[in-house]
C-alpha cells in the first residue's frame, strides 16, 4: 500500500514536471513572439527612454554636444513630426541631476540613467553605447550636472478667452515650480516657501498676475542657491499661443496682453544668471505682431544651418537602415519618393525625411495613398507632414511691409498656376491673384508656408465659406519683408515641394531623355516612358513635365540641349514660360524646363551688350519678353546701392542714371539686372 502511494506520488511529480516544463517552454515561445511583435511595433511617443529600445530609434545624441558648444540660446523651428519633442526628452534625461529630499544628488557615475547612454538594451538584444558616450570628456562634464527646467506651452493651445489664458499660464508655471523636490534647509527656505504657495494655490489669480515674473526670478535664484547648479531651460511648443489665438475669442486688445505676458515669463526663465543655456522648439517663426516673443532668442529653421538637419527626422541612409530592420528594404524607393523629404543645404545629408511620415508608412506596411487623403494626388504636393496642424485654418501671415493679397479657391490644381503665382510673389511688392487648389492642396501649401519658418504669424483669418462640401474662397495677406525674403519664400514654398527635377518635353529635346533613363528607378522609368509615349502620340500637350532624380541632372545638362538659367530667371516668349530654373542644383529640388529656343536670352544679351558693352551680368533678371516693352530695374555698385531704371524694347535702350556718380562713370561700374516689370 505504501509502495503504491509512493509510486503514485512519483508519477504525479513527474507529470507535474512535464506539464510545468511544457508550460515554461510555451511561455518562452509566447514571450519570444510577443517580444518580436513588440520590437516591430511603431512606438507612438516622444519619450526618449521609451523609443530607445525600439527599431525606430535613430541615434541623434551628438546634438547634446552641439547644443552646449553652440554657446547661445536658440529657437529652432521645423514641421510637426520631425522629432523636436524627442530631442528635448533626450536632453532632459541627459542633463537632469537626480536630487534627493535632503538636497543631495546621486553621483552621475552610478545612476541607472547612465545605462540609457552607456549600454541601452536594444530590440535585438544588443547593448551599443550611444555616440555621445564616446565623447568621454564631454559626457563626464555634463551628464546629470544641471537643474533642468522643462516648460511645455501646449496647454496654451486650448485657451478661449483671457481668463482661460491666465489659468493655463498659472498652471504651466506652477507645474515647473512643483517639479523640484526642495529640501528643508536654511539656504532653500525662500524657494521652498514659493513652491508651497503654488502647491496650495494660496495666491488669487489677480495677485499671482501682478507678481508672476518676480516669482520666476525668485525661483531661479532659489534653485541656484539651494542646489548650487546652473539651469538648462527647455521649452516645447514655444509657438502654442499663436495656434490658440487663431480660433479663440481673445480680443485684439487682450491678445496684446497675452503676447506680453508669455514673453515676460519666457524672458524671465531664459535671461537669468542661473541659466546656462535655453532651447525652444516649435513650428512657426515668431515676429510681426508677436515679435516680442522672439526678441531675446535667435531663431533658426532646422535646415537653414547645415549643422542642424542631421539631428532631425531621418536622412536617406537612416531610412534605408530603418526599413531594412523592419524587412521593408524593397519598399525604400517608393516610400522615399512618396514622402519626398526636405532638401537641406549640406550635400553630406542630402535631405531629411519626416520621422512621423516614415513611421506611419511602416505601420501601414507600405505607402498608403490614404495618408494624404487625396485621390489622384498631384506630385507638387508630395511633401512631408504627419498631420496638417491647421487643416481648416488659413492664417494671416505677416512680415514687415508690402501687403500681398491672395484669393484662394478650393476647386482645382495646376503646376503652371503655382509657378505663375510664385513669379508674382517674387516680382511684385503688391498684387492680387486667384490661386486654385484642391482641398488637400490648399492645406499643404499653407502648412508648408507656415512651417517654412520664413513667415511670421499674426492673428486673423477670414473664411468666406466654411462648408466643407462646397468650394470656398479664402483671403489671406502675406507681407514679405524684402525682395530677398520673397525669393526665400519662392524657394521654400515651391522649390522644396518638387522632390525631383522636372523637364518639359518638346520635339527638340525628346531624344535627350534617353541619356538619363538608365539612372531612374523602375517606378520613375515607367512614369517617364508613359509621358514620352503620350506626348509622341499627341495625347498630351507640349510642356508636359517629367520628373528626374537629382543624380540625372548632369547628364541632361551635358547633352547641350538643356539651357540652365539662374534661380531668379524666368524667360517668357509670347506670354509663355519657356525656361525656368532654381538656385543650388546640388541638393535642392529644382524645376528645369527645357527651352524650345534661345532667341529671348540671346537677343536681350546682344541688345544690352551693344549699348553698354560688358558691364552687365546678363542672366540676373526675373522675367523678360522681347515682344513687349519692359522696365528693367538695376542696382548700382555705388555706396548707396541705389536703384536705376531704363526702358527696353526691341529697338533701343534708354540711358540709366545714378544720383551718386556721374552718368558715364556709373555705367562703367558693375551693374546687374535685378528684376523686370512689364509696363
Amino acid at each position: 500500500m505504501k509502495l503504491s502511494i509512493e509510486i503514485e506520488f512519483l508519477i504525479s511529480v513527474v507529470s507535474a514536471i512535464k506539464v510545468t516544463g511544457h508550460a515554461e517552454s510555451k511561455n518562452k515561445k509566447e514571450q519570444a513572439v510577443e517580444s518580436e511583435k513588440s520590437a516591430n511595433t511603431v512606438v507612438k511617443t516622444s519619450e526618449f527612454t521609451e523609443i530607445l529600445g525600439s527599431r525606430q530609434f535613430v541615434d541623434k545624441s551628438l546634438f547634446l554636444r552641439w547644443f552646449i558648444s553652440e554657446g547661445k540660446d536658440l529657437y529652432i523651428t521645423g514641421p510637426s513630426g520631425l522629432g523636436k519633442s524627442t530631442l528635448l526628452s533626450m536632453m532632459r534625461t541627459f542633463f537632469t541631476a537626480q536630487f534627493h529630499n535632503d538636497g543631495t544628488y546621486t553621483d552621475p557615475k552610478t545612476t541607472k540613467t547612465r545605462d540609457f547612454f552607456k549600454a541601452p538594451s536594444r530590440f535585438d538584444g544588443t547593448q551599443t553605447a550611444l555616440k555621445i558616450y564616446q565623447h568621454e570628456d564631454f559626457f563626464e562634464k555634463h551628464f546629470q550636472r544641471y537643474c533642468v527646467i522643462f516648460v511645455n506651452l501646449h496647454p496654451l493651445k486650448f485657451i478661449h478667452d483671457i481668463s482661460s489664458f491666465e489659468a493655463r499660464l498659472l498652471e504651466i508655471v506652477g507645474t515647473v515650480f512643483k517639479s523640484f523636490k526642495i529640501p528643508d534647509r536654511p539656504n532653500c527656505r525662500e524657494i521652498k516657501s514659493l513652491v508651497d504657495v503654488y502647491e496650495n494655490m494660496g495666491l488669487s489669480l489677480s495677485e499671482f498676475d501682478m507678481r508672476r515674473v518676480e516669482h520666476v526670478s525668485q525661483f531661479l535664484n532659489g534653485l541656484w542657491s539651494c542646489f548650487n547648479k546652473k539651469c538648462i531651460v527647455l521649452i516645447d511648443e514655444y509657438d502654442a499661443i499663436l495656434h490658440a489665438l487663431m480660433s479663440s475669442n481673445v480680443t485684439k486688445t487682450d491678445s496684446g496682453l497675452v503676447f506680453w505676458e508669455v514673453h515676460k515669463v519666457v524672458e524671465a526663465l531664459t535671461k537669468h544668471q542661473a541659466v546656462l543655456r535655453a532651447l525652444c522648439v516649435g513650428v512657426l517663426n515668431l515676429g510681426g505682431a508677436v515679435a516680442s516673443l522672439a526678441d531675446h532668442i535667435p531663431h533658426v529653421h532646422f535646415f537653414a544651418d547645415e549643422r542642424i538637419p542631421r539631428y532631425f527626422g531621418f536622412s536617406d541612409s537612416e531610412v534605408g537602415t530603418l526599413l531594412g530592420s523592419y524587412g521593408m528594404a524593397s519598399d525604400r524607393d517608393s516610400i522615399v519618393e512618396f514622402y519626398s523629404g526636405y532638401r537641406v543645404m549640406s550635400p553630406r545629408i542630402g535631405r531629411v525625411l519626416n520621422a512621423a511620415s516614415i513611421l506611419s508608412c511602416i505601420e501601414n506596411k507600405g505607402v498608403s495613398d490614404g495618408y494624404f487623403k487625396v485621390s489622384g494626388r498631384d506630385s507638387t504636393f508630395d511633401v512631408l507632414f504627419s498631420e496638417p496642424v491647421f487643416g481648416e485654418k488659413i492664417l494671416l501671415s505677416v512680415m514687415e511691409n508690402a501687403e500681398i493679397d491672395i484669393a484662394l479657391e478650393r476647386t482645382g490644381v495646376g503646376v503652371n498656376r503655382i509657378l505663375d503665382l510664385s513669379r508674382q510673389i517674387r516680382e511684385n511688392a503688391e498684387f492680387a491673384a486667384s490661386f486654385r487648389l484642391t482641398d488637400s492642396g490648399m492645406d499643404y501649401v499653407f502648412q508648408y508656408l507656415l512651417e517654412s519658418g520664413y513667415f511670421t504669424i499674426a492673428r486673423g483669418l477670414e473664411l468666406l465659406n466654411t462648408t466643407r462640401a462646397t468650394p470656398r474662397s479664402v483671403r489671406i495677406k502675406i507681407m514679405p519683408a524684402n525682395l530677398e525674403t520673397k525669393h526665400i519664400l519662392y524657394r521654400t514654398l515651391f522649390a522644396s515641394q518638387f522632390p525631383l527635377y522636372s523637364y518639359r518635353i518638346t520635339p527638340e529635346n525628346i531624344d535627350v531623355l534617353g541619356a538619363a533613363l538608365n539612372n531612374l528607378s523602375e517606378a520613375s522609368l515607367r512614369e517617364v516612358m508613359k509621358s514620352v509615349r503620350e506626348f509622341s502620340q499627341g495625347k498630351s500637350a507640349e510642356g508636359t513635365h517629367l520628373r528626374f532624380p537629382v543624380h540625372c541632372v548632369n547628364r541632361l545638362m551635358s547633352s547641350g540641349k538643356v539651357k540652365i538659367v539662374e534661380y531668379e530667371n524666368a524667360i517668357e516668349e509670347n506670354g509663355k514660360v519657356v525656361a525656368l530654373a532654381l538656385v543650388n542644383l546640388k541638393n535642392e529640388g529644382v524645376v528645369i524646363q527645357l527651352e524650345r529656343n534661345e532667341t529671348s536670352i540671346d537677343t536681350l544679351s546682344r541688345m544690352v551688350r551693344e549699348k553698354y558693352g560688358s558691364v552687365f551680368h546678363i542672366g540676373k533678371f526675373a522675367k523678360v519678353s522681347i515682344e513687349r516693352r519692359v522696365l528693367v530695374a538695376l542696382r548700382c555698385t555705388c555706396v548707396d546701392q541705389c536703384d536705376m531704371c531704363f526702358t527696353l524694347d526691341s529697338r533701343s535702350i534708354s540711358n540709366a542714371t545714378c544720383a551718386t556718380y556721374p552718368e558715364n562713370e556709373s555705367l562703367e561700374k558693375n551693374l546687374y539686372l535685378r528684376k523686370t516689370e512689364i509696363l
